[in-house]
């Protein structure tokens, strides 16, 4: 900048100059002489400006620090300052860099989270309905509950596998433990489990990404870290050799795997997590605990005791650990396909709905605490949810995989926090939430507690909702057009075997008003009436449901699985309900197939309700008539035809049925397929006697296949006879079509 303004007042100079010789060589006299004066005072201070801006350039380029410091010290000096100057820059950097690189890790940890929801915006109650009636029978469904399945299996018998492999000290050489034999193990557990979920990878490992793989260590080595931090022992200051000594030690004493294995999931369970909140010593936690119970003289061997379990418990655990990371990188959200951690979202739901309190808060902690989940972020997430009042999303839960006990025993705990912890079960959040777990769980959600309101207004709602559910299947699922609605319910007499609390005088007007309703809408929602599990109207319900399930066509599997989730809705056990609903096809088919017939007396003597419901799924297709049976063999055996490679043949019930018009193989099915005629006999049928001194049965062998069967062929067939009867009476329509050699009489 100095030097600049030193070139400028040089040419300012310049040009003064220049004038001012012009104005004395000109002949513009008049004009020079008064300006000549004004131009050498502007000339002299131009000089004066041009000295000064040239002193202090001249005082810039000889007399800076820079030479003062070379002058004073040389030129080692100041190399030296400067070195410092740069390490004090670099230092800085260093410091943003670690700052920076801190920042991203916690973005990646926070990445391992679920997503959470803040209570204030709604979105805990989803519009939509989680839990969709029949979900679980669907093929994808299906198909991901055996690949869990599998997964399980591969790592309770890789677990005793490693167990059976330390009792027998396979993992030492001279004495000394070798890792190296164990990960081998471990490898090979990584590479059964990503097969179940990708059968067409040769390697496994090899199709995974860096990245993958250090979230995955990252994730084992926090899970790991938790489950050593549960044992009574400070397990985590041995080394390698000492560890796997004490595991040996401990399975030494238990001895063989199956005495050991209900202990094998003791330290997995979270049973000492909140000691990681309290801060508890863990070898304090476990004797403490033994000498409060026992006293001083049973202390020591109690810790012992629990030492030992314990350390079985470790091994467990880490093969699970590395299982479940394997199964979350190739199956997807594997983590989230858990019971455990469907009642830990449904907790943070529950501690969001309610007033915070001390007893909710520590319920909730507590709970969490003890849950076996399958990533210990997905807890550490759940604790700061508690603590922040914010949700776990229910969409990422998967209710469709769990099974009716799993999601009962959900409800029932939510059911008895509320009864015994909740505050401020008036508010109003409380029914959205009950709400939401129900359409979460699919399952009736019991508020015991709640103040009970038995008005009439209240029945007449519950009635007009039962009337509405009924419409609203018989329209949907059995195609009656709404203006024929009125006849049926007429024909089924709904309003008497239902239990209403209407009068008829309400209840005709009910009935208009919801034929109205369903005349203007396209597609109504099955949505189960809002009645407590015990109250009076919902076993009638139930089984008007299943008569006209049963007596209305069209049959099909949809409408089993709606009459199969509302009765879990209401907490009925699945074998019973399913039962009843078997024994609706049952009543059928026994009003209808000729009393004089065996397969009359088959229907009310043996168990045929499978049976039953076949045949009336066959009628409608027109394959058959009730009216055209005369016997049925429920207990058949079914052997195939095998060659190189045998195909797979799903367990499956069979049922010989003896028509007028022929005699057929039906596979039965359960509620979630339909039958279908497999084999049918023709003139090359040979019936054979192979009765023994026990049980009368029969071989049948020749037949046709059916073309439409997806199964190998059936080569012959067994048909066993209750233990009290005899191979002549039982089996005498047979005898009449298909003679032949008799073996043995009985």
């Amino acid at each position: 900048m100095l030097f600049r303004g030193l070139l400028f007042t040089v040419g300012l100079t310049l040009c003064a100059t220049l004038a001012l010789f012009y104005l004395e060589f000109s002949e513009l006299v008049y004009l020079s002489r008064p300006v000549r004066p004004i131009l050498l005072g502007i000339l002299l201070l131009l000089q004066a400006a041009t000295l000064t801006l040239l002193a202090g350039y001249a005082k810039l380029r000889h007399w800076s620090p820079r030479k003062e410091i070379t002058h004073a010290g040389s030129l080692e000096a100041t190399r030296q300052a400067l070195e410092s100057e740069l390490e004090a820059v670099a230092a800085r950097i260093d410091l943003q860099e670690r700052k920076l690189a801190d920042r991203f890790r916690a973005i990646h940890e926070w990445m391992d989270y679920p997503v959470m929801l803040d209570f204030q915006t709604g979105n805990q109650f989803p519009d939509q309905r989680i839990y969709r009636q029949g979900a679980e029978h669907t093929p994808a469904t299906r198909q991901r509950s055996r690949e869990d399945q599998q997964v399980r299996e591969i790592l309770d018998a890789q677990a005793e596998l490693i167990y059976e492999k330390i009792r027998g000290n396979n993992y030492a050489l001279e004495g000394r433990f070798q890792p190296l034999m164990l990960r081998d193990d471990l490898l090979d557990l990584a590479s059964r489990i990503a097969r179940v979920f990708q059968p067409e990878l040769q390697q496994p490992l090899l199709n995974t990404t860096p990245e993958q793989l250090a979230r995955a260590l990252n994730r084992i080595g926090l899970h790991l870290l938790v489950v050593m931090d549960q044992l009574p022992l400070d397990l985590k200051s041995y080394n390698i050799q000492k560890t796997y000594e004490t595991i040996r030690q401990a399975i030494s004493s238990y001895g063989a795997y199956r005495k050991a294995s209900p202990y094998l999931d003791w330290a997995s369970k979270g049973l000492y997590f909140g000691r990681m909140v309290t801060s508890t010593n863990p070898i304090a936690l476990g004797l403490v605990w033994g000498a409060t119970e026992l006293g001083k003289i049973g202390a020591k061997k109690l810790a012992t005791h629990v030492i030992d379990r314990q350390a079985i418990g470790l091994l467990q655990s880490l093969v699970r650990v590395v299982g479940y990371e394997v199964a979350a990188i190739y199956g997807g959200d594997f983590r989230y396909r858990d019971a455990n951690w469907c009642y830990a979202v449904e907790l943070t739901h529950m501690q969001a709905a309610f007033p915070a309190s001390r007893d909710s808060l520590q319920y909730a902690l507590r709970e969490l605490g003890g849950l076996q989940l399958r990533n210990e972020y997905d807890r550490l997430c759940a604790y700061r949810c508690l603590a922040a009042g914010k949700l776990l999303d229910r969409r990422q839960t998967h209710p469709d995989l769990l099974t009716e006990q799993e999601r009962i025993q959900i409800v029932e705990r939510l059911e008895l926090a509320y009864r015994e912890v909740l505050h401020g079960r008036v508010s109003p959040q409380a029914g959205k939430w009950q709400q939401g777990v129900q359409d979460h769980l699919g399952l009736h959600l019991s508020l015991q507690g709640e103040k009970p309101n038995r008005g009439e207004g209240q029945q007449a709602s519950r009635d007009r909702q039962i009337l509405n559910f009924l419409l609203a299947f018989l329209k949907e699922l059995k195609s009656i057009p709404a203006d024929r609605l009125a006849e049926q319910v007429e024909k089924f007499a709904l309003f008497h075997t239902l239990g209403l609390h209407a009068n008829p005088e309400t209840y005709r007007g009910m009935l208009a008003g919801a034929i109205a309703e369903l005349t203007e809408q396209p597609f109504v929602e099955l949505i189960p009436p809002d009645l407590e599990p015990n109250d009076s109207r919902v076993e009638p319900f139930l089984e008007t449901l299943c008569r006209l399930n049963a007596e209305r066509a069209p049959l099909s599997t949809e409408a089993e699985q709606v009459l199969l989730e509302t009765g879990l809705y209401y907490r009925r056990p699945f074998e019973q309900w399913a039962t009843r609903i078997l024994d609706a096809y049952r009543h059928v088919a026994a009003s209808q197939i000729p009393v004089s017939a065996h397969a009359h007396a088959r229907l009310a003597r043996e168990a045929c309700r499978d049976c039953a419901r076949g045949l009336a799924f066959l009628q409608q297709e027109g394959q058959l008539q009730f009216a055209d049976l005369v016997d049925l063999f429920p207990r058949v055996n079914v052997r195939f035809a095998t060659g190189p490679s045998p195909p797979e043949i799903p367990d499956e019930s069979y049922c010989l049925v003896v028509a007028v018009q022929g005699t057929w193989l039906m596979r039965v099915g359960g509620l979630e397929t339909e039958p279908e005629i497999v084999w049918k006999a023709d003139g090359h049928v040979l019936l054979e006697n192979i009765s023994s001194l026990i049980t009368a049965e029969a071989k049948l062998s020749g037949g046709v296949t059916e073309s439409t069967w997806a199964g190998p062929p059936i080569v012959e067939m067994t048909l066993q006879a209750p233990m009290t009867a005899r191979y002549q009476p039982y089996f005498a329509e047979l005898l009449n079509r298909f003679p032949g050699p008799l073996t043995t009489q009985t």
